[in-house]
Formats: C-alpha cells, structure tokens, sequence
C-alpha cells in the first residue's frame, strides 16, 4: 500500500457486517483510537457484546509512512484457539510488536457479507485513500521463507510460494475498464473484483516491479503485441 498521508482511517480490506454485531474480519491503518501510522487487524463474532466477543489488535509503533510503498502481511491461526497471540503482523518483510486492544473471541466470524477491498461493507467513510497493489489471501498460515518472498515483492505468487493463495489480485495490472469502472482479474480462481465508481485515470503503474503499465479500454493485457 502507499497512502498520501497517514491522518486518515483507511480500510485495506474487509470482510466484516457494517452493522447488526458486526460479525467478520477487516485490515486496516489508523483506526479511531490508534496512532497514526499504525497497522490494525480485528476479528469479531459480536462487536456489541461487552466484553467484546472480538479479537483487535495494532502495532506497538508506526511502521507506515507517508508516499512510501509498504508490504503488509496478516497471518492468524485460529484452528486451536481464538487468541490474539495467534496473530502476527509483518511490515515490509519485518514482525511488528503489536498492542491487543481486545481479546474474547469465542465463535464463529463468518459472514455471508460481501469481500470488499478498500471499504468496509456499504460504508463509505473509511474508503481507502491511497494507492495498492498485489492483494492475496491465503487459507493456511505462510511461512518465514513465504514472509520473506513475497515481502521481496515476488511477482508469481502462484509458482514460488510454498502454498497458493485462494485469490490474488494485481489489481495495478490484469484490469480492464469499461470506461467506467475496472475489473481486476483473480489471478488464481474466478473471484474477480470490480471497482465502484473508480475513474479510468485512477489506475496507475507505480508499484514496486509493476508491469504492463499501459492504459487502454475493454482490451486485455494478453492481447498486447510488440513493435515489430
């Protein structure tokens, strides 16, 4: 991710109700509370129960910076137990210190709430403002050498990992827009994304070992030919 300032809560992604008990989980910097510069992940069954029926964490100290490109990777193991120990936080390739604001997760987070990157549910106050790029999840926690490869911005996600993820979008590249919104391929299964109401000039080629930077409409990154 690379955002233009560090003073705003920004969803990095989300697959949390906005609303009833707020069941799901969401990825995000800076939220209300927290310093800002910081890294949050929360798991929560029930939002509204007190204790909270939840798990939240954030970083210790403020690894994200301002028009700097960051590598943010969340891993949790909840197969045994529902604890925040089970979480670790990586910035950049490096384990983050992390502060546990709540720790009562005893169920269940699903949701049949839609996966939303860059937003939360319907919510529109905490879009993300900023750029991203490479965007995975995985089902199984990664490994130190997986942390490490994919921290060194490893651009076949799918050949040199020691699992695949479930999806992965480019998101900078593989898209094509009708003129109005993008699409962005999963380049690993069917699930692809679809922008809401992103204009075509948002869509730039900066990232780190960014490819295929071109803009066109309705043509596919396949179809490209090079100069004869």
């Amino acid at each position: 991710v690379n955002v233009p300032n560090v003073s705003t809560n920004d969803i990095i992604v989300a697959k949390q109700q906005r609303g009833g008990n707020y069941p799901g989980w969401r990825l995000e910097l800076n939220p209300s509370g927290v310093s800002l510069g910081e890294v949050s992940f929360a798991l929560s069954h029930n939002w509204l129960a007190s204790p909270k029926n939840a798990i939240r964490i954030y970083t210790t100290t403020t690894p994200i910076t301002a028009d700097t490109w960051h590598n943010i990777i969340i891993t949790y193991d909840g197969t045994v137990t529902h604890v925040a120990a089970n979480c670790t936080i990586y910035v950049d390739g490096a384990s983050q210190a992390f502060t546990t604001q709540f720790d009562d997760l005893d169920a269940s987070t699903a949701t049949s709430t839609d996966f939303n990157i860059g937003q939360w549910d319907t919510e529109t106050s905490f879009r993300f403002l900023g750029k991203m790029c490479d965007l995975s999840i995985f089902n199984s926690v990664l490994s130190a050498p997986d942390i490490a490869l994919i921290s060194a911005n490893t651009l076949d996600l799918s050949a040199d990992l020691s699992v695949t993820p479930v999806s992965w979008w480019r998101i900078g590249e593989k898209a094509t827009s009708d003129g109005t919104d993008w699409t962005v391929e999963d380049q690993i299964g069917s699930n692809d994304v679809e922008s809401l109401s992103m204009a075509v000039s948002a869509r730039v080629g900066n990232a780190p070992d960014s490819i295929n930077n071109g803009l066109t409409i309705n043509m596919e990154s396949d179809d490209r030919v090079a100069p004869s």
